[in-house]
């Protein structure tokens, strides 16, 4: 009897847009999509969608290279990524803003 084969889901390559430059592509399979950064960071960053529309700032993922921030979209939670897209990245809290809140 030959072995069964797992269903595995296809990986399609969707749209990846950053601030200042011209669109790339990303890879996605399943809810996960992964990418190169464009500062040159050898592995590629993943992520899980996110719905358009969401302000959830923990779906995004960090370049660990350069701090460039990302963030994976979908039409709806928990479903295929359509496109990934640079944000801007919060910025880090001053020592000053850290201190005079403790």
């Amino acid at each position: 009897m030959p072995p069964r084969s797992i269903p595995t889901a296809a990986v399609e390559a969707v749209p990846l847009r950053t601030l200042n430059g011209p669109t790339r592509r990303a890879v996605v399979k399943g809810f996960t999509a992964a990418w190169l950064c464009d500062c040159g960071h050898p592995e590629p960053l993943l992520g899980t969608a996110d719905a358009v529309g969401s302000a959830s700032v923990c779906h995004h993922a960090d370049c660990p290279a350069c701090g460039k921030r990302y963030r994976v979209v979908a039409r709806r939670r928990r479903s295929r990524p359509i496109y990934v897209e640079e944000i801007e990245a919060l910025p880090e809290p001053t020592p000053s803003e850290t201190h005079a809140h403790a």
